[in-house]
């Protein structure tokens, strides 16, 4: 008895996104039997060949109407007197909500023997579920700082569906992709207002099939009070097939950033001396974030937040070499949850020729939201005036019994009238 036996890549587990794709193949091969000869007498089958792919299941957007009726009589090639090869064209509205089972009968019409032939095995197409990941910049530890300077991107990647055509058609949804980037808060000057609203259609780009790449543009005037969530949700109009909006996964947030105002003893000057002899405070307080909670989050982040007091200058024996890089991480501590106190150590070693001034500069890990935030205010330690025998006479406060003494430079507890 005859047989005929299907191969090719169509029976290799596909799934309902290889069949909108296209390129994959079923072959059909005869034993004891021939196909009609070629030319004329092959050709005039060809059509009965694709109507015996028929699917068990009757979904609209399914197989026998969207591949079995769309498929052309030039999809079907005699490779030999015992096989034929049907490649299947992509079928980009191919959409099923459940497998599907596909049967091959050999038309008697296009046999030597004319003799019906029912194909084995039969194959299956396989759901995919639409998806949409979101990668790209704006997913990692943004703040309100990138997106008031712009250029970070949001990448939307596309599982089990295709973005619609390039073109005019594609571009006539990127505001809908637009209008799909949503906070989940309402400041007047937040997300919704001052990004989403704002974004061109140029800034949504078709990178392929199946990404869409959006840059953000610089938006000077968005400004949060606290740290904002960021939904995606690509609209159905945008997909292929088109059959319900996706909301993309994960969501992302957009940070604050902390401001910081330095207190405390230091502030807003010290003297050498006092530095030397220990004990003066910096006081770094918070608002618009919260220091990480108490314990070892804390106490991983105490060097972190000692590397920040930073001079300007960069004498051997200065602030940097002497004060910062040797203190103690016992010296800092978390008050609360918006105040971190720092009680500086002495340091003999500290010595300096020029004022210096420090700049406090806070690591975003050291937050519980937030990125790097740098102190509104500075702080100023002076270098201690000359002993008077360093002193040039003539540049010494004359009558008042203070010859040593700079008048650029004035001691703690001494008065100087000028």
């Amino acid at each position: 008895m005859a047989t005929a036996a299907i191969t090719g890549t169509a029976t290799a587990a596909i799934t309902e996104v290889d069949i909108r794709a296209g390129g994959k193949t079923v072959i059909i091969t005869l034993t004891d039997d021939t196909w009609l000869a070629g030319g004329g007498a092959f050709n005039g089958q060809r059509q009965a060949i694709i109507d015996g792919l028929n699917s068990a299941q009757s979904e609209l957007t399914g197989w026998n109407n969207e591949v079995r009726d769309n498929l052309g009589v030039g999809d079907v090639t005699r490779n030999s007197d015992t096989e034929v090869t049907v490649d299947l064209s992509g079928q980009v509205t191919y959409d099923i909500t459940a497998q599907e089972t596909i049967e091959v009968t050999v038309p008697a019409s296009a046999l030597v023997s004319g003799v019906l032939i029912v194909a084995t095995p039969t194959f299956t197409v396989d759901t995919v579920a639409l998806t949409a990941a979101i990668t790209g910049t704006a997913t990692a530890a943004m703040t309100e700082a990138d997106v008031v300077a712009g250029l970070e991107t949001i990448l939307i990647t596309l599982t089990g569906g295709l973005w619609i055509a390039s073109g005019g058609t594609f571009n006539g949804q990127r505001q809908a992709i637009i209008d799909g980037l949503t906070s989940a808060q309402s400041e007047a000057t937040g997300w919704n207002n001052e990004v989403r609203a704002n974004l061109d259609t140029g800034d949504v780009v078709r990178t392929s099939d199946t990404l869409v790449t959006i840059t953000l543009s610089a938006q000077a005037t968005y400004d949060i009070s606290a740290q904002e969530t960021i939904e995606v949700t690509v609209p159905a109009s945008a997909l292929v097939p088109s059959g319900s909006s996706i909301v993309a996964t994960p969501t992302f947030t957009v940070d604050t950033v902390p401001l910081v105002v330095v207190t405390g003893s230091v502030s807003p000057r010290a003297f050498e001396s006092e530095i030397v002899a220990g004990g003066r405070t910096i006081i770094i307080t918070l608002t618009g974030a919260l220091w990480v909670t108490v314990g070892a989050n804390f106490d991983a982040q105490r060097q972190n937040i000692i590397d920040g007091l930073d001079s300007n200058m960069s004498e051997v024996a200065g602030w940097n070499a002497e004060v910062r890089d040797t203190e103690v991480v016992g010296a800092v501590v978390r008050t609360s949850d918006t105040v971190v106190t720092i009680t500086l150590t002495a340091s003999a070693s500290f010595q300096i020729a020029l004022d210096e001034t420090i700049t406090v500069t806070m690591p975003a890990s050291a937050f519980q939201t937030g990125g790097t935030a740098i102190a509104t205010n500075t702080f100023e330690v002076e270098a201690d005036p000359p002993s008077p025998d360093e002193v040039d006479p003539a540049e010494s406060i004359g009558g008042n019994g203070l010859g040593g003494i700079s008048r650029n430079h004035t001691p703690p507890g001494v008065i100087v009238n000028r």
